[in-house]
């Protein structure tokens, strides 16, 4: 595994807290080494960035609707079925 430096660190200011960067809080996103004012910012960071994965990831969730909602307007003739 790559050793990551803070030499190679593409910002200088914590994205998550806006305090300086540190040399213990570095994680390699996109190829890029990233700098987090501390391992919580990093590790909040790493752990959003997952639940944005698997939601981008998971296949959507189809909701139908059991009545009209109000100011729905409803045909006025049954809708013909798909060919």
């Amino acid at each position: 595994m790559r050793r990551l430096s803070l030499a190679d660190c593409v910002n200088d200011v914590c994205p998550w807290t806006g305090k300086p960067v540190s040399g213990t809080a570095l994680t390699l996103y996109k190829g890029k080494v990233v700098g987090f004012a501390d391992r919580a910012a990093r590790d909040a960071f790493l752990a959003a960035m997952v639940a944005f994965e698997t939601a981008i990831l998971a296949p959507p969730v189809l909701k139908t609707c059991t009545r009209p909602l109000p100011g729905m307007l409803l045909p006025s003739a049954p809708v013909p079925a798909a060919a």
